[in-house]
């Protein structure tokens, strides 16, 4: 499955930020670009990148995977209890069938991660580095920091150059299990765990141990986070994310404004000169004064 860091912004800053969105979060380009705006208009600083990896074009979210994997699993109880046993096998079939799919997504996403530190040499030096990741986007992460190929990036110690400087795991659809965590935190100076006990997508995960996007990680030097998020909003939060776990946004929107985008309505952050994504439909928008009014207006 191929993979790619498509870049969002660079204000100079001596710092490298990645954020991985979940499998199936970014399938189509119209997709990448909200996302991109959700992330842009938190202002991150530094040269930033978004990692495009999992399902491109194909296949439903994972809220609907996982939300068809409980509904199947739950009528094949309902089924054997009327003593429906034909009807019980196809539907315990059809979370079998989800169960897999969703550990093979698992899967490629522990397999994406061992192969980061090899993309994340091709980038621009800069003096440190911040990864974030969303759902199994956070598993990646976590299969990237206990991967040996960090000593292949670069420095001393087994440690990447440039170092980084902060790991934070969002909704991560991984288990809490605090060896895997401990080891991820030799390879980071801070590894975050922002997690959630209203988040149904993982209290339906076909995962059968404590899943750290729902609880603390009980493992020296982790810090966690407790919000109050379902799954989807995350990325809509990430601004007041970036905010607690002490991440200080861009120069590089001085005197940006809030303006509705003029094909959806949706507020976009933006600037006379610097345009931004709209979160909503991907459109690129800049902000034009109009009858003493900040509007948003199409960007070519």
């Amino acid at each position: 499955m191929q993979s790619l860091l498509l870049p969002l912004h660079d204000d100079g800053a001596e710092l490298t930020q990645v954020f991985v969105h979940g499998y199936e979060a970014a399938r189509t380009p119209a997709e990448l670009r909200r996302l991109a705006g959700l992330i842009g208009r938190a202002r991150p600083s530094g040269d930033c990148y978004l990692l495009c990896w999992g399902a491109w074009l194909d296949g439903p979210d994972d809220r609907v995977a996982w939300q068809r994997l409980l509904e199947s699993a739950n009528a094949a109880v309902r089924q054997i209890h009327a003593g429906d046993h034909q009807a019980w096998l196809r539907g315990l079939g059809t979370a079998a069938s989800e169960t897999l799919r969703f550990w093979s997504h698992a899967a490629e996403a522990e397999r994406v991660g061992r192969e980061l530190p090899r993309l994340l040499d091709n980038l621009p030096q800069r003096a440190s580095l911040r990864l974030w990741g969303h759902s199994l986007g956070a598993r990646l992460l976590l299969s990237a920091l206990q991967s040996p190929g960090w000593a292949a990036a670069g420095a001393t110690n087994d440690i990447p150059s440039p170092p980084v400087q902060q790991a934070v795991l969002m909704g991560a659809a991984v288990e809490a299990d605090v060896a895997a965590w401990t080891a991820a935190k030799q390879r980071a100076e801070r590894l975050i765990n922002v997690h959630s006990s209203h988040d149904l997508v993982l209290r339906i995960a076909p995962l059968w141990t404590p899943l750290a996007g729902l609880r603390a990680v009980d493992a020296a030097g982790v810090e966690n986070l407790e919000c109050q998020l379902d799954h989807n909003e995350y990325w809509r939060q990430f601004a007041e994310i970036q905010q607690r776990v002490g991440c200080a946004p861009s120069d590089l929107y001085q005197g940006a404004v809030l303006v509705p985008c003029p094909a959806c309505d949706e507020e976009v952050l933006t600037t006379r000169d610097q345009p931004s994504l709209c979160p909503g439909c991907g459109l690129k928008v800049h902000a034009e004064l109009r009858d003493g009014q900040w509007r948003g207006s199409r960007s070519r």
